[in-house]
């Protein structure tokens, strides 16, 4: 399973998403991810983020989330 949190500077709900992943020992295994770097990016996810993605599935979370919804979103496959 490959993820990536979609992110943007200066973004409060990031962090906490961050917070999240890290709180479920997974931060290590995410690849973060600016959008502000990628046009497409901008305009598919916006003001959408945080969302993490599942690469190889597509599936997407995104916020609100809790520690729950994460761990269940990667089945604790990572």
């Amino acid at each position: 399973m490959r993820l990536q949190l979609l992110t943007r500077p200066d973004c409060h709900l990031c962090d906490l998403a961050a917070g999240l992943l890290d709180e479920a020992g997974l931060l290590h295994k995410v690849e973060m991810v600016d959008i502000e770097s990628d046009l497409q990016l901008i305009i598919r996810y916006g003001e959408r983020i945080p969302v993490i993605r599942e690469l190889d599935s597509g599936r997407e979370i995104g916020w609100p989330m809790t520690g729950k919804d994460i761990r269940q979103f990667t089945g604790g496959r990572l």
